[in-house]
């Protein structure tokens, strides 16, 4: 169907506050004929009538499990260990017992405890008191099991709602404010229940009045004091931020209007240009970060030189081959490598603006001399690597910047930067960004800059969730996004979806010609009721129109007059609404019948997880941003940005969860713990005898856990050479005994495309080996090559993977039992009656679970390394090991020319895939990727558990340094303040 545009921005359709609207559905994929609901207006002046005519929904379906709220205890770790503050203290040794609880993740307690707990808290004022035990009941009763989901509804106020109803009557009605991004209904899980996030600020609140007590005093100010260490670890702690941990990559061609769709997504209108003219400069990668100021910054990041150069060999060639032979070309063989010329000759003219002149000289001199004059003029206007970081103090001022630095500017006589430039960093407060998320334009996979097409498939490897964007017009048949899921199939991503966007633009006389049926009729039916309205306004403004100025009206007159301006303010009221749910009916069901064709294509092919489609106007959500709420909320609805929205945050709240939980349940008892020793350690209680004896365990207790866990003869100290062996035994073995065989495959392969016609064999050179044909069909030559390597390495790797996974068990184990035995060792050697034992357990037990979090976190890490190590040893994508193997190949036969050209150029492909050395390398960079991320996962471990066992060493120094003990008598005044309310909490 034709997709033309419903109205200009300046006939933006709005519905006045006072008519009903029905809550549309994010499932309109569902939708059906049969189901639809569509409320019909009628004539009267008092609104709407409903009748049997359906209209399709846009918001999910309440019975869906995603609208009830589900379960989120199975996503956190899964070795962390629950347990809460202990809100009842029956004993001064036991005052800030930290309660271990079931370790399969129990509920807590309902989120109202905790709240009410925290709306208890008084640790701010001018004379601050510590109240641990209050900050205990508090966090201990922080549930992990789901819970049904508070209302997200705020409260009425006057403000907001317009008064009272008698006040609304009158029609005196306040004007509702604009819609607010944050009001927005969150996703529905545990992280973003208004009880769970009460409760975390409040934690934070508490952690940061605790800040203030332990800075009251002027310990805390001593070089070597134990309390600096303590009040450092509050401030970091009051400050907790959750760390960006999830980025989603939004990718497609120029044109099909990524950056106004980021720019919706982040609520920054203009922020990012939203219209371009498909030149080269649209090729920079821009990331989009948050911090918490209202400022922006923009971190720009440029090529080394030595890529620079690349791309200038690269482009050079490219121009050079279009000028000097396209006499000799055929006719798609000549759009292929003038389209390449043409970027080559804009990226020139940019880079070296006022010293390129007559181009002409890139043809007529030799290429060494060319290439030489283009990288000495390269390296004197580069932009300095120095030039950093911008800050713009406002949404102009920022987009302005990102405009210079990635685009032309016609008033200057100086180098463009965008060609210099890898990637841009801007850090902005918007809220979908707030929990860590970080939202990526790339451009598309087709780009005809080699470097920057590159870039933009290595950086999809690493995004978490991936959006192919395209035209809705043209969902099925995008190259861009086919591009895309040919990248998934390869690299065996399952993280890829769909948005579309321009979904407004269908006009309803068009529809009514494109479906058939029942949805025809409705769709021309709702067009015949609108043609009503309109013409009923139209006859009402004539008859208006014919009293014109005149004010010697009799009373009659002038009541009718005022009767037809109400009726004219009424009647087009009605058009209006009757034009808002034709609209909507048009775009709900376009968007759900393009879903349904894309799950069909494109489902199969992400058969663990589906594909994700989202349809979106830009023009629909920023026609209506600003207008009242009540008027704009059916509108901004439509448009689908809030659906995106609240899908991106769902994607970081699983990591948030987890960081949160530990942060409640581990990072803040231990950090009360140790201020509980510090206060014992000056209380006087501990005979000298006593303490030596103290201090000899606990020096017996460091040894133990420096042998197990960081000696030479640790386990821990062999991780990486298990790995490598494991490596050896199977990966290397099988290059060593299958090499032959695998060379043979490539060489069978390639004499299939041998027998080709020159001019297909020739596309798919052009092409890299990847390429579709009406004969040949789609196929990947590097795919192809390594199939019968790939066929025999793919269960080897698999059986590699499932050790090392045991590996990690392992490693967690030998942890897990090593701190495990430090409490019963302490109960053996110093018994229960110690004041200190019982909080130096579970301080302990605390030290465990940060520590195996962040070892579990390392090896998070490695998987995704191992991940994108395995697609590019094992897949045929452009920068896999076989596709950069085969680019010199592929470049020279492109290059080559003249009479027999066609058998040289296969040739040099059959070369070099029959050449032994090509499988004895890939084998050689293999081992030496796999053996570099064994290293660094082995050194990222050690460093873990040095920083971990320090912080523990620091713990048992509060209980057996005489230092520590004459520090918390040094200010008894100071100590009272810490001690008093833990005395008070114990009775």
């Amino acid at each position: 169907m034709t997709n033309t545009s419903i109205s200009s921005p300046s006939e933006a359709i709005r519905t006045p506050s006072t008519s009903p609207s029905p809550e549309p559905s994010n499932n309109a994929d569902e939708t059906t004929d049969t189901q639809s609901e569509l409320p019909i207006f009628t004539g009267s002046d008092n609104g709407l009538v409903q009748s049997d005519d359906p209209i399709p929904s846009i918001e999910e379906d309440p019975s869906s499990p995603s609208a009830q709220g589900y379960t989120m205890s199975g996503a956190l770790h899964h070795r962390t260990p629950s347990f809460s503050l202990s809100p009842s203290l029956s004993a001064p040794s036991e005052r800030l017992a930290i309660l271990p609880n079931s370790r399969d993740g129990a509920s807590r307690g309902s989120v109202s405890n905790i709240d009410q707990s925290l709306n208890q808290l008084r640790l701010s004022g001018r004379s601050p008191s510590l109240g641990m035990s209050d900050v205990a009941t508090a966090l201990g009763n922080v549930p992990l099991g789901s819970e049904t989901r508070a209302t997200l509804s705020p409260s009425p106020t006057p403000s907001a709602t317009g008064g009272s109803s008698s006040r609304r009557r009158s029609g005196n009605r306040v004007k509702v404010p604009p819609h607010e991004v944050e009001d927005e209904e969150p996703p529905p899980d545990r992280f973003h229940e208004p009880g769970f996030q009460r409760a975390f600020n409040g934690a934070k609140r508490a952690v940061g009045d605790l800040r203030d007590v332990l800075g009251s005093g002027t310990l805390h100010t001593e070089p070597d004091s134990t309390m600096r260490r303590l009040h450092g670890e509050a401030v970091g702690l009051s400050m907790f931020q959750a760390p960006s941990t999830r980025t989603v990559g939004f990718v497609g061609d120029s044109g099909v209007g990524k950056s106004s769709l980021l720019n919706s997504l982040l609520d920054h209108k203009k922020l990012a240009r939203a219209s371009n003219n498909g030149g080269a400069c649209t090729c920079v990668v821009t990331q989009y970060i948050y911090h918490d100021m209202d400022h922006f910054e923009i971190d720009v990041e440029l090529f080394t030189m030595d890529e620079i150069m690349a791309q200038l060999t690269d482009l050079l060639q490219s121009y050079r081959h279009f000028h000097l032979h396209r006499n000799e070309m055929n006719e798609e063989e000549k759009q292929d490598f003038k389209k390449r010329a043409d970027v080559a000759l804009h990226t020139f003219q940019a880079m070296f603006r006022g010293r390129l002149g007559n181009e002409r000289f890139l043809v007529r001199q030799e290429e060494d001399t060319v290439l030489d004059k283009l990288i000495s003029w390269a390296r004197e206007l580069a932009p300095s690597s120095s030039s950093g970081r911008q800050v713009a103090s406002s949404l102009s001022q920022c987009s302005t910047i990102i405009e210079n630095v990635t685009t032309e500017n016609s008033s200057s006589d100086g180098p463009a930067m965008w060609p210099y430039i890898r990637k841009i960093r801007v850090y902005l407060k918007a809220y979908v960004l707030k929990h860590g998320l970080v939202l990526v334009d790339l451009p598309g996979l087709r780009d005809l800059n080699t470097a920057r097409r590159d870039i933009t498939e290595r950086y999809l490897l690493q995004c978490d969730e991936i959006f192919a964007v395209c035209n809705i017009g043209r969902a099925i048949t995008d190259a861009g996004v086919l591009s895309v899921f040919e990248l998934a199939r390869q690299a065996r991503l399952s993280n890829v979806g769909i948005i579309c966007t321009k979904s407004d633009e269908i006009r309803a006389e068009e529809a009514v010609r494109d479906w058939e049926g029942e949805t025809a009729r409705k769709i021309q039916s709702m067009i015949d009721r609108v043609e009503v309205d309109r013409r009923d306004l139209e006859r009402i403004r004539d008859e208006l129109d014919d009293y014109g100025d005149d004010e010697d009206l009799l009373e009659e007159e002038e009541q009718h007059q005022l009767n037809l301006s109400r009726r004219a303010r009424v009647t087009e009221k009605r058009m209006k609404e009757h034009e808002f749910q034709l609209t909507k009916y048009l775009i709900t069901k376009r968007n759900a019948k393009v879903r349904q064709s894309i799950e069909a294509e494109y489902g199969p092919r992400m058969p663990r997880n589906g594909v994700k489609v989202f349809c979106v106007s830009n023009r629909e959500y920023w026609n209506h941003r600003y207008a009242p709420g009540d008027e704009a909320h059916p509108h901004l609805l439509l448009s689908g940005i809030f659906a995106i929205r609240k899908h991106c945050l769902s994607i970081v709240t699983e990591s948030q969860l987890r960081i949160a939980m530990k942060y409640l349940h581990d990072d803040v008892p231990a950090l009360l713990g140790e201020i509980d020793l510090w206060v014992q350690s000056g209380a006087g209680t501990m005979d000298a005898e006593r303490r030596r004896a103290v201090r000899r365990t606990l020096d017996t207790l460091e040894n133990r856990l420096r042998r197990h866990l960081t000696a030479p003869g640790s386990r821990m100290n062999s991780i990486a050479k298990e790995m490598k062996d494991e490596f050896k035994d199977s990966i290397s073995a099988a290059y060593r005994q299958n090499k032959t065989e695998w060379k043979r495959g490539a060489t069978d392969a390639s004499s299939i495309w041998h027998t080709w016609h020159p001019m297909t064999y020739m596309a798919f050179c052009r092409q890299y080996g990847t390429h579709y044909t009406r004969l040949a069909g789609s196929r990947n030559w590097n795919e192809e090559a390594i199939n019968t390597m790939t066929a025999d390495l793919d269960p080897l790797w698999e059986n590699l993977v499932s050790e090392l996974e045991d590996l990690q068990e392992t490693t967690a184990n030998l942890i897990e039992e090593c701190l495990d035995a430090a409490p019963e060792y302490l109960d053996s050697e110093l018994g229960d009656d110690s004041p200190s034992t019982a909080v130096l357990k579970r301080v302990l037990l605390s030290r465990q679970n940060l520590l195996l979090a962040d070892v579990e976190d390392i090896w998070y890490k490695f998987e995704t390394a191992l991940s994108t190590l395995r697609t590019d040893a094992l897949s045929g994508i452009r920068t896999s090991m076989i596709g950069r193997a085969m680019e010199p190949s592929y470049d020279q036969a492109n290059f080559d020319r003249g009479d027999g050209s066609d058998d040289r150029r296969k040739d040099v492909i059959n070369r070099r895939l029959a050449d032994p050395q090509l499988f004895r390398d890939l084998n050689t960079e293999f081992k030496q990727r796999f053996g570099t991320l064994a290293t660094e996962l082995q050194t990222d471990i050690q460093t873990t558990i040095e920083k971990h066992l320090s912080i523990i060493v620091g713990t048992l120094n509060i209980v057996r340094d005489e230092n520590v003990a004459l520090e918390s008598e040094s200010d008894q005044a100071f100590r009272r303040r810490v001690e008093v309310p833990l005395l008070k909490s114990s009775t």
